[in-house]
């Protein structure tokens, strides 16, 4: 597969595909926490479910006991018993 401009420069100078792309990051620690970076903004906050808005659709995190831990301009870290998390592109 051809790499994009933007791959390139990112392999090119070390720097984080998902900054230079402005794809989503995801890393979990088991079902209690989820850290997101490069995401867009919250479409829904509920405690049993909340709906972060990224680049090509929402990322659907569903449980219990949700609560958003931290807040920033391009990272979210959320914490509860997530059940579930699902891409819904758009």
């Amino acid at each position: 597969m051809k790499k994009n401009l933007k791959e390139r420069f990112a392999d090119s100078f070390s720097v984080s595909k998902e900054i230079i792309m402005d794809t989503v990051h995801i890393s979990m620690a088991g079902n209690r926490e989820i850290y997101i970076e490069n995401y867009r903004g919250i479409v829904e906050y509920k405690k049993d479910i909340i709906r972060i808005s990224i680049k090509d659709g929402v990322l659907c995190i569903s449980g219990s006991d949700l609560a958003i831990q931290s807040i920033r301009i391009t990272d979210i870290f959320i914490s509860g018993y997530i059940e579930t998390v699902e891409f819904k592109l758009v």
